[in-house]
């Protein structure tokens, strides 16, 4: 993946067409939806769709869902259609719902991450349906975003994240909804929602009894079929191996760790920025006008810590008010208004929109408002409460961490990536925590490969560069796999390569959002006219080893300070 990615408008015709040639070709592109921005690929090609996985960094047991601009694009891809999801997809289609079914022999496992069942969408987004259209082909598309960071409602968020890893974004402006579609499973006699979004299962629910259909839920004994709307969709295997009576609504849909996921959203780290979110309110929103008063509690306390500047996603009513109140503190409240105070459409559409421009701005801290969870505010609460859970930083930060440099066999590279970079923490040193500074900041450095033969003695050069160059002594030291324990252990893991980055993220689903290529890390800070590349010296002469040498001091000078800066570190 070195692209130089060009955003293309769907008045372009002459670029939007290459677009459409690129997808045909078996390429990734940024496209538009109603919902959110999606990474598309040839459904039908599963050398295409690998690389979607390989541009988001995204586990390939998360399932992909396939979308369509006709009706009749549907009946190859699937090999039944029940009368649950005719109704629901004569109702609702096109629009914001995905529907699960049983797939056909043309969706390959890469799709549907080995599942008998594939999701369907039907973009009601015109350029959408252009560019399916045009393209001839149905489109495997999760959202256009790096895995795990919130997902893009505007063609900007898609180059942010993507920018040199697909050919094309195709800017169809921002996205209605904000939130991803709906994702419903439809194999069966009755709806299940998998991922709750626009469309809501009372919505289904009326549109399927008004067909002559009955929730066979309703025929169960009388404490069963009390429970109705949401939570009944819950009760019905949503929220799988979670206890729903005392499990928010919105906190359900989600499968365990050793369970492949039926949709998009429910099983990896999702929608997080960097920062810590925290929800205030009740989550019923029978005390909103009291939210003011919670607001300027979390500000108040976020001076006092000196944890500033903090980010508001916020209605307009409060944050006038927080303006009077805070008039002095321009600085150090940022404010991202959506809409009415109590709007939770306006505030699920611009969700997605706040969270990255408050994260990009380097806010300590994000604070949100909580919904009431009916509606469209269990979508709502569904992403922030995965957003307030799953961020990476937490709140107080950690002074001791620990950088592993990974290679293939862990005798040349990795090592003396390992030795310059304690080399270049020593001597830039000390270093101290930046909101404590008498607290000191210590680094610790190691290295392994992914397929090293444990015990193998570090070449010689590299151990005689280490010393003459770095006054590192790596004498005696000798090659480590990578395996779970010293993985898990590791607060950041920088491969040499994009392939060793993406076999560790496969392996390693869960450390996915700590291992980067040194390409990939360089990227993530956004560092102009440096390259990641490193030459393998492996079985050279020396001067080729100090070629290495060189490459490695030149990424990593650049690359550490914006690391420890990022842990708190100065």
């Amino acid at each position: 993946m070195n692209f130089e990615t060009i955003c293309v408008s769907p008045e372009d015709e002459l670029n939007f067409s290459a677009a459409v040639r690129a997808l045909q070709e078996g390429e990734v592109v940024g496209m538009p939806t109603e919902t959110v921005y999606g990474l598309g690929a040839n459904a039908l090609d599963p050398e295409a769709v690998k690389k979607i996985y390989e541009a988001k960094g995204r586990p390939s047991d998360n399932p992909l869902i396939v979308h369509v601009a006709s009706f009749e694009m549907i009946d190859p891809l699937v090999s039944e259609i029940t009368p649950v999801a005719k109704i629901l997809m004569e109702a609702f289609m096109p629009g914001p719902i995905t529907i699960i079914m049983k797939k056909s022999h043309l969706i390959p496992d890469i799709v549907s991450a080995g599942l008998d069942t594939v999701g369907i969408r039907f973009p009601v987004h015109p350029v959408a349906q252009k560019l399916i259209d045009m393209c001839g082909l149905p489109i495997a598309a999760p959202s256009a975003n790096l895995s795990g960071s919130p997902s893009p409602t505007k063609a900007e968020h898609v180059m942010k994240d993507m920018h040199g890893r697909i050919p094309y974004i195709v800017d169809g402006g921002e996205c209605q909804v904000g939130l991803e579609s709906t994702v419903v499973d439809a194999t069966g006699d009755w709806p299940v929602v998998l991922r709750p979004g626009a469309i809501t299962i009372e919505d289904m629910e009326q549109v399927l009894e008004s067909a002559g259909m009955r929730n066979p839920k309703k025929d169960l004994p009388q404490d069963i079929s009390d429970i109705e709307g949401e939570t009944a969709a819950i009760l019905e295997g949503a929220a799988a191996g979670a206890d729903p009576l005392n499990t928010p609504i919105s906190q359900a849909f989600t499968v365990a760790e050793d369970e492949t996921p039926r949709a998009p959203g429910m099983k990896y780290r999702h929608y997080a920025p960097s920062c810590p979110v925290k929800i205030i309110g009740d989550k019923t929103g029978d005390d909103f006008d009291n939210y003011y008063v919670y607001y300027k509690q979390e500000i108040m306390e976020a001076l006092l810590a000196e944890n500033t500047p903090v980010g508001l996603f916020v209605g307009e009513e409060i944050a006038e008010n927080l303006k009077i109140l805070f008039a002095n503190k321009n600085e150090e409240i940022i404010y991202y208004i959506y809409g009415d105070s109590e709007d939770v459409e306006a505030a699920s559409h611009h969700l997605f929109d706040g969270l990255r421009t408050l994260d990009e701005i380097h806010v300590k801290m994000i604070i949100a408002p909580a919904f009431p969870e009916k509606g469209l505010g269990i979508a709502y609460m569904n992403r922030l409460f995965k957003a307030a859970s799953e961020s990476d930083a937490p709140v107080a930060q950690k002074s001791k961490r620990k950088i592993m440099f990974v290679c293939s066999g862990n005798t040349c590279r990795s090592p003396m990536a390992e030795a310059i970079c304690r080399s270049i923490f020593h001597s830039t040193g000390p270093h101290h925590m930046i909101e404590d500074p008498e607290t000191e900041a210590t680094l610790e450095v190691t290295s392994a490969g992914t397929f090293a033969e444990p015990g193998v003695e570090f070449t010689k050069y590299t151990v005689d560069l280490a010393g003459y160059e770095y006054e590192e002594d790596l004498s005696g030291r000798t090659s480590q796999v990578v395996t779970d324990e010293l993985i898990s252990d590791q607060d950041l893991v920088l491969c040499m390569t994009a392939d060793h980055s993406k076999y560790l993220r496969f392996k390693y689903p869960d450390m996915g959002d700590r291992i980067f290529s040194l390409q990939e890390i360089i990227d993530h800070f956004t560092i102009p006219n440096l390259s990641g590349e490193v030459t393998d010296p492996y079985g050279f002469e020396y001067l080729v080893y100090m070629d290495t040498a060189k490459q490695l001091d030149t990424i990593i000078r650049e690359i550490l300070p914006e690391i420890l800066k990022s842990w708190g570190m100065d």
